[in-house]
């Protein structure tokens, strides 16, 4: 009886050890901190004590560089802390170690603004841009890259009133600087054969080619200079420039430039008089 209970114990107390010992070797092994990310902008770089201040939409964060963090900007995918700058738009990829932030990457990227160029001084390199009631004033960088359909080698001066232009800028303090200029799309000069104000659509024809344009909302009518034309005020055999932009085969105007001259009159009606011998 005597030996039945201390097997009957010994099986208890090996279980428990397997057990134990089960329990210990399937314990997950301490966790690294997971990475994080978090966007915003640039307010302070500090070399000596390798730090980066960032600003996002509520709060501003304090990052810790790592001795082997990678930075990357738009225009230079192998970068240093150094070349950040205030008003840069970051985002960094950390891990947050008891509340301690360590960057491990941080990639900068310009800020993007689609619309309408309502303004150009090239001698000063100012641009106003217009998308519906909201307007920016870009100040062109030294580098600033102007691509006109695929064209790199384009400056302000080819730039017009009324192109759709994309600006990839960084705002360093309130200034924002235009890094790039993109205007894409294409263009067609010729004179106008229709007009139909109902359905927002023109026709025009260069020499055997005639295309049909429909106007998106926020096309401007370019007349003399200034964008705030009407489509009532162009007239039929009236030369003009329309870029547009092709989408599966329906050609969607994003600005109509009315040539500055005038369009040919037409002859007038020759009389022909037929004198008759008086009597």
């Amino acid at each position: 009886m005597k030996s039945a209970r201390v097997q009957l114990l010994m099986a208890m107390w090996t279980t428990m050890l397997l057990l134990a010992l089960t329990g210990w070797a399937g314990a997950p092994a301490p966790s690294t901190p997971m990475t994080k990310s978090f966007k915003g902008t640039v307010t302070a770089v500090d070399q000596k004590e390798k730090t980066l201040a960032v600003r996002g939409f509520w709060t501003t964060r304090t990052f810790n560089v790592g001795d082997h963090c990678k930075v990357s900007l738009e225009d230079k995918a192998e970068a240093e802390l150094k070349d950040l700058r205030p008003g840069h738009r970051v985002e960094v990829r950390y891990q947050d170690n008891g509340g301690v932030k360590v960057a491990g990457y941080v990639v900068q990227k310009n800020l993007l603004f689609t619309g309408h160029i309502s303004a150009i001084d090239p001698s000063n390199r100012i641009l106003k841009v217009k998308r519906g009631t909201v307007s920016e004033t870009f100040v062109a960088g030294d580098r600033c890259n102007v691509i006109i359909r695929e064209d790199r080698n384009r400056t302000l001066a080819d730039l017009r009133i009324g192109h759709k232009v994309t600006v990839s800028y960084s705002s360093p303090g309130a200034m924002k600087v235009a890094q790039k200029i993109e205007q894409t799309g294409e263009t067609f000069t010729g004179t106008i054969e229709a007009i139909d104000a109902d359905t927002r659509t023109l026709k025009a024809q260069h020499l055997l080619s005639e295309k049909k344009f429909n106007l998106a909302n926020d096309c401007p009518i370019v007349l003399g200079g200034k964008s705030d034309g009407k489509l009532s005020d162009l007239r039929i055999g009236e030369k003009l420039s329309v870029y547009y932009e092709d989408i599966d085969g329906v050609l969607v105007a994003t600005c109509v430039a009315r040539d500055a001259s005038p369009p040919p009159k037409p002859a007038p009606a020759q009389v022909t008089r037929t004198e008759t011998p008086e009597p």
